[in-house]
């Protein structure tokens, strides 16, 4: 369902409008996800119930990595990283105050992604859950498929990536699109 919505709503011509978030419905199946996690008390979503937070040393490696990524296209704010047993990770990051990628997330920016993850299987699509705003890109490689969030709450900007095993993306793609289609403008617990 998500490919196929994803494949209607992609943008193919440098002339479309990219400044419609029609809304999208995702089949949400809560016994596949977590409790409700809100992001600086603006953004709420749940995560596929199998996953934890990576806390401690390794986060804070991970974080280090993220924020002084001199190659990175956005400055970056870890906020939370999530992953399963079976290899899944999910990194939830803030964008720098200054940025508003929506106005940027163009054919370079799409260059970029070829060229970070070496791969010509990329979509862009773009879709409203529950009043926030997403561009959305599919990144499929041999080994991963990575969906690359990218949301506006309020004024504020998150990057949402989940990269999945190429050998378990099809079970585990239902739990993926149910913690999309979780993403919600909310105060829960703040992280």
């Amino acid at each position: 369902m998500l490919l196929t919505a994803i494949g209607l709503m992609s943008c193919n011509s440098a002339s479309s409008a990219k400044t419609d978030f029609l809304p999208l419905n995702f089949n949400v199946q809560p016994a596949l996800l977590s409790s409700p996690v809100a992001v600086d008390s603006l953004l709420s979503l749940q995560f596929p119930v199998e996953c934890s937070e990576i806390t401690g040393l390794q986060r804070n490696n991970i974080q280090t990595v993220i924020e002084t990524d001199s190659a990175a296209y956005f400055q970056l704010k870890l906020k939370t990283i999530m992953r399963s047993p079976d290899g899944i990770f999910i990194l939830v990051n803030q964008l720098s105050n200054n940025t508003e990628p929506f106005k940027t997330l163009d054919e370079n920016f799409e260059k970029f992604l070829r060229d970070s993850f070496k791969s010509d299987q990329i979509t862009r699509g773009q879709f409203s859950v529950d009043n926030v705003e997403v561009v959305q890109y599919l990144i499929t490689t041999p080994e991963t498929v990575a969906f690359k969030l990218f949301c506006r709450v309020a004024g504020n900007y998150y990057q949402i990536d989940y990269f999945i095993p190429r050998t378990i993306y099809e079970k585990k793609l239902e739990s993926i699109e149910s913690s999309i289609g979780t993403l919600k403008i909310n105060q829960t617990k703040r992280r």
